[in-house]
């Protein structure tokens, strides 16, 4: 059984520029991070979202206009287009992560890459409305964070029985995890003695992505976090995640994000 290592992503076009930006990451088996920001009163709709495999539930806390949108993440760069954000309302939102089982999606995720739309249109959560109402009416983050987790209640019980069924992509995507994305899916078939065909299969079903997309983005995730930190130089962080050398890792991290690394690094003051 592979070591649990865990996954943390980075959405720089949510969590920089955002007014009242917050964030939390619960050390969750099935969510990677709780966050919550304030739009502006008049709010560009086009939020630029970067490659992390994982997919968002944004719940509008507007008192009026409460909703809950669900964004998936795309392959490559893309700018989610948003015009029913509301202007000057609070959002709180959730981020799952690539191995949660706890929330039933019934349709292939890769069928699902790069969406935004309704959550209802994915799956029915059980009370949407009255979720909707608790967490509008919440009084901050803390208790937004208390609300949500006592709902999921719910959905844990329940999960095991989806258990099974995700433990060969699970343990795939632990694997990737462990080894910052550098995973062999040839020695991945290998140690699981299931085909490279049906483990792309299976993977693609579950997460959207093959495994080796999948383990592209995990490495591009750590390098672009370890980047915007500005603590190490390009090379070392080749290095630390297995690129050949530091133009490949310029060539990866401009298909993720359209920009070269340095941009991240002046954006964030690293220059």
């Amino acid at each position: 059984m592979n070591e649990k290592v865990a996954y943390t992503t980075f959405q720089p076009g949510i969590q920089f520029g955002r007014k009242d930006y917050r964030e939390w990451n619960p050390g969750d088996e099935h969510i990677g991070l709780m966050y919550q920001f304030r739009t502006d009163r008049q709010m560009d709709s086009q939020v630029p979202i970067i490659p992390d495999a994982s997919f968002d539930l944004l719940i509008c806390c507007d008192p009026i206009h409460p909703s809950i949108a669900i964004w998936t993440s795309p392959v490559a760069y893309s700018i989610k287009n948003q015009p029913d954000f509301v202007p000057d309302a609070e959002y709180f939102c959730v981020r799952f992560l690539p191995e949660q089982y706890v929330l039933p999606i019934n349709e292939s995720m890769k069928s699902l890459n790069d969406l935004q739309a309704p959550l209802h249109n994915v799956m029915n959560l059980q009370d949407e409305e009255g979720l909707l109402e608790s967490i509008a009416t919440a009084k901050g983050f803390e208790e937004r964070i208390r609300i949500f987790q006592n709902y999921m209640r719910v959905y844990l019980q329940s999960a095991e029985s989806r258990r099974d069924a995700k433990t060969l992509v699970n343990y795939l995507i632990g694997e990737i995890y462990r080894t910052k994305g550098t995973a062999e899916i040839h020695s991945l078939a290998e140690d699981t003695g299931y085909s490279e065909r049906y483990i792309r299969k299976k993977f693609e079903e579950q997460v959207g992505f093959s495994p080796k997309l999948f383990a592209q983005i995990v490495r591009f995730q750590g390098a672009i976090q370890d980047i915007t930190r500005g603590q190490e130089d390009l090379t070392q962080i080749a290095h630390k995640y297995g690129y050949y050398d530091q133009a490949h890792l310029i060539k990866e991290f401009k298909k993720f994000t359209n920009y070269p690394p340095s941009h991240y690094r002046n954006v964030m003051n690293y220059a």
